[in-house]
C-alpha cells in the first residue's frame, strides 16, 4: 500500500495509515468503549491495515538494507539529538522523534 495521491481512489494520508495499522482485525469490544456491540473491520478495512503496517516497515526496512542493520541505532540517534534551533522559528527547537 502507498499513500498514493490525494483524491485517487484508495488514498490513505499518512495518519490514516498510522491509525490502521493500530487497529486489531479481529474486531473491538465496544464494551471497552462503553458499549457492548463488537466491532469487526470490514475485509478490505483488514486489507487496508495490513497495509498501512507495510508501510511503517518499508522506510526502517529499506534503510537497514542500504546501511546495515548494525548503523540504524546509531542513525537514530543521530536523528534524536538536539541540532539547535530551526532557522526561522525565533529560537524554537525541533521537537524530538
Amino acid at each position: 500500500m502507498t499513500t498514493g495521491r490525494r483524491g485517487e481512489p484508495g488514498w490513505v494520508s499518512p495518519a490514516h495509515a498510522t491509525l490502521l495499522s493500530q487497529l486489531d482485525p479481529g474486531g473491538m469490544p465496544m464494551a471497552d468503549l462503553g458499549r457492548s456491540k463488537l466491532v469487526v473491520p470490514p475485509p478490505e478495512g483488514i486489507v487496508r491495515r495490513r497495509q498501512a503496517r507495510e508501510l511503517r516497515r518499508e522506510p526502517k526496512a529499506g534503510l537497514a538494507e542500504r546501511i546495515g542493520p548494525q548503523r540504524m541505532p546509531a542513525l537514530r540517534d543521530a536523528l534524536e539529538q538536539d541540532w539547535g534551533e530551526v532557522a526561522g522559528r525565533g529560537g524554537q527547537r525541533r521537537p524530538t522523534l
